[in-house]
């Protein structure tokens, strides 16, 4: 009934089989996932904007700026607080 030869082939085989069958497995799942990740997928035509978005606009007081006193008659300043 024990069979010792057909057990020592048989182990190995079964072994390297299971690893042949998760190998393929896996290797279909992956290939399976980056196929629908490079498909492209079909969404409505984006509408064409006239104007681009502005820039965010800062509250951030200026601390210092460049006067060129050849164009500037009069420079009034307001104080905030």
């Amino acid at each position: 009934m024990n069979n010792i030869p057909v057990s020592l082939f048989l182990g190995p085989l079964f072994i390297i089989a299971l690893f042949i069958l998760c190998l393929v497995t896996v290797a279909g799942i992956k290939i399976l996932y980056l196929y629908i990740k490079r498909t492209p997928v079909k969404e409505k035509p984006a509408v064409a904007r006239t104007k681009p978005p502005s820039p965010a606009v800062s509250n951030k007081p200026v601390r210092s700026i460049e006067i060129n006193p050849d164009e500037v008659d009069k420079i009034y300043v307001k104080k905030i607080s």
